[in-house]
């Protein structure tokens, strides 16, 4: 995990099968390349559950996110009908939704891990605090994570009533008024994919949270990376989430397979396509 997610690291046990019978079985012969009866290291299954071991999971993945279509439009978002909005930004305050650097790279993607030997695992430690902020009339972070039953915050640093509007389609809905300086608690009790959220006051105002039972993932910094660390060996399946940039597109996906092995750092190129 990264930034306020911090990175948990696990291990899974091969257990071997012993045979049946009257006789002693053979001794093992020598695996190539190791002592007899020891095979080198390999990177277990993915999903073989267990416990994890924070002190045995070293390995990372640092992930470029970039699209390869047409550059989309910066667009400048309205502020009106709020003295306080319209007064909080010297200069025009651009869309998240549409930004793409001028090396391809795409920030506010959120990556995680969807298949790998983290499934079925348990104990890992409780996630870091996180607050959602309203400020500057603006969702502070725009794509976010949390964990499966976390509590987290809704704070309005603003000095004007905001609303927040959650709208998943499997946890439970809330729309929730919120003067100055307030700050609500919530919690989702189901995984849950690109959760919208609104203020249905300042009709400009958007973010998108994604609920996961694990925390290996992350959302892109303005340079289009994210790094996930703390990940057992093992085999990864890794998916990728942008808002679309145009209308009739659903969402902008990608996918990227990873091999890993202990203490292993490795980058990967994801580019994002039109899921419709």
């Amino acid at each position: 995990m990264t930034g306020n997610k911090a990175g948990v690291l696990f291990t899974v046990a091969l257990l071997a099968a012993a045979g049946c019978g009257d006789k002693a079985p053979a001794a093992p012969a020598p695996a190539a390349g190791g002592a007899a009866g020891k095979a080198p290291a390999a990177a277990p299954a993915a999903g073989g559950g267990g416990k994890y071991d924070a002190a045995k999971s070293t390995a990372s993945v640092k992930f470029t996110v970039k699209w390869a279509g047409a550059k989309p439009a910066p667009v400048a978002l309205a502020f009106s009908g709020d003295t306080f909005c319209t007064s909080a930004h010297t200069t025009p305050v651009m869309g998240e939704r549409f930004v793409v650097n001028d090396d391809t790279t795409v920030p506010n993607a959120f990556v995680w891990a969807a298949k790998g030997a983290h499934e079925r695992m348990t104990g890992f430690p409780a996630p870091a605090e996180f607050t959602l902020d309203q400020h500057g009339c603006m969702y502070v972070p725009h794509v976010f994570g949390v964990r499966v039953g976390q509590e987290f915050s809704i704070k309005n640093s603003d000095g004007t009533t905001h609303n927040v509007h959650a709208k998943p389609s499997l946890c439970e809905q809330f729309n929730t008024a919120q003067a100055k300086d307030a700050v609500n608690k919530h919690t989702f009790e189901k995984k849950e994919k690109a959760i919208p959220f609104n203020c249905d006051i300042h009709s400009w105002m958007s973010a998108y949270g994604f609920v996961l039972d694990h925390p290996f993932y992350g959302a892109t910094a303005a340079d289009g990376s994210v790094t996930i660390s703390g990940l057992p060996a093992g085999d990864y399946t890794f998916k990728v989430w942008h808002e679309s940039f145009t209308a009739g597109v659903k969402e902008l996906a990608g996918e990227v397979k990873v091999t890993l092995k202990d203490g292993e750092s490795v980058s990967k190129e994801v580019t994002l396509t039109e899921a419709k």
